[in-house]
C-alpha cells in the first residue's frame, strides 16, 4: 500500500514524538518497498530517538546499507538527557520527565509562587491589589506547571491532553495525581522519547 499524505505529513513534522509514531505506523501500513526510502531518510533525522528507531526498522527489514545489525548496541542508544535547561523543562510541552523531577519542580514552583505572594503582600499591604498582581505574575508559573504535567503524561505514554481529566470534579484530580505523581512511566522509549529513568 502506498504511503498516505497524512503519514507523510507526520514524518515531516517538527515534533519528534509525531515522527517517531509515524515511523511505527509506516512499517505497519506500508509495503517494505514503499517504506524503505522513507526509513532511510529518517535514519539521518536530527533526533537520535527517531534515527535509532529508523535504523532498527531498516535492520529488521534486512537493509544493511544504513543500519548494520549490532553496530549500535543498547549501551550506545540515546538516553534521557542528564541535565535539561530550565527553559525546556518549564516551558516545553515535549519529552518526558520522571516522577522525582515532577515532584521536585511542582513543589519548587509552589514554594516560589507562595514566597512571591507573601513578599508582595508585605510590600503592597492591600490584599485585593496583591491578589491581582500575584495572579498576573503567576501566568508563567501556570504555564510551567502545565508543561511539567504534560511531560509526566508523556512518560506514562499518554497524550498531554489527559491533563484535562483534572477538570472533572474530585475524581479527575485524584486520577491525575495518581497517574502523574505515583505511577512509573513507560519502561524504555515510547512515542514521546527516551526513558528519563536510567
Amino acid at each position: 500500500m502506498p504511503v498516505s499524505e497524512i503519514l507523510l505529513s507526520k514524518l515531516s513534522s517538527t515534533h519528534e514524538a509525531e515522527r517517531h509514531q509515524a515511523l511505527r505506523e509506516l512499517v505497519q501500513t506500508c509495503s517494505a518497498e514503499d517504506a524503505r526510502p522513507l526509513l532511510q531518510g529518517a535514519a539521518k533525522d536530527p533526533s537520535r530517538v527517531v534515527r535509532f528507531l529508523a535504523r532498527d526498522l531498516l535492520a529488521a527489514a534486512g537493509d544493511t546499507r544504513v543500519a548494520q545489525p549490532g553496530k549500535h548496541s543498547d549501551r550506545h542508544r540515546p538516553t534521557a538527557p542528564k541535565s535539561r535547561d530550565a527553559s525546556g523543562l518549564f516551558f516545553s510541552f515535549e519529552g518526558r520527565i520522571a516522577r522525582s523531577t515532577f515532584w521536585t519542580m511542582t513543589l519548587l514552583l509552589a514554594v516560589v509562587s507562595w514566597v512571591i505572594g507573601a513578599i508582595l503582600l508585605a510590600i503592597i499591604g492591600n490584599p485585593e491589589v496583591t491578589l491581582i498582581v500575584v495572579a498576573l505574575l503567576d501566568i508563567p508559573f501556570i504555564w510551567a506547571t502545565l508543561a511539567i504535567q504534560v511531560k509526566r503524561w508523556h512518560d506514562r505514554d499518554k497524550s498531554g491532553w489527559w491533563i484535562l481529566i483534572s477538570l472533572i470534579p474530585l475524581f479527575g484530580g485524584i486520577w491525575a495525581l495518581v497517574e502523574t505523581g505515583f505511577l512509573r512511566g513507560t519502561v524504555g522509549p515510547n512515542r514521546y522519547g527516551e526513558d528519563p529513568c536510567p
